[in-house]
């Protein structure tokens, strides 16, 4: 892609992600301004946390571009706080996953509670089964039996009448 000849020569539209003052002017110009300062001091952080080379030498510039300009964060204080902000990063991944684990787990004792309640209702099944079934072998054999008694009359009958 072809630079415009009203950029500046060493423009980069993607990377125009540097701090900007009011009228698009870098920060430099405004750098004793604390909300230009945070701004810059943000990207920075942002740029360190990211891995982002291009973005982090914009914001390296942008900082640096503010020099001497009674700016408090040192380097140290910049990296204690991404320190800070990564760790804080790190504390809520920890308690999202704690809490997706949570759910997690509630799901199974969901599921082991209705496998457990699946269990009693079948061996509940298997008893009726199993009792209906020695109620029909006693019927069966009732039935059996009193026809068996019902054969030996007739057959007692028949040869009483006979003798």
């Amino acid at each position: 892609m072809e630079k415009s000849s009203s950029q500046p020569p060493n423009f980069h539209p993607d990377r125009n992600h540097a701090p900007r003052g009011r009228n698009g002017d870098s920060v430099s110009g405004d750098a004793k301004d604390p909300s230009n300062r945070r701004m810059v001091a943000d990207q920075l952080m942002a740029a360190l946390a990211s891995g982002n080379l291009e973005h982090l030498a914009d914001a390296r510039q942008a900082f640096l571009n503010q020099g001497d300009s009674g700016y408090e964060q040192s380097p140290a204080d910049l990296e204690a706080q991404l320190e800070r902000r990564s760790g804080a990063r790190a504390f809520e991944q920890a308690l999202i996953a704690k809490d997706e684990l949570r759910a997690e787990d509630d799901e199974l004792r969901a599921e082991e509670e209705a496998l457990r309640k699946a269990e009693l209702e079948l061996e509940l099944r298997r008893a009726e089964v199993r009792a209906a079934k020695q109620r029909a072998e006693a019927e069966a054999q009732r039935k059996a039996a009193e026809t068996a008694r019902r054969r030996e009359e007739e057959e007692r009958h028949g040869h009483q009448r006979h003798h």
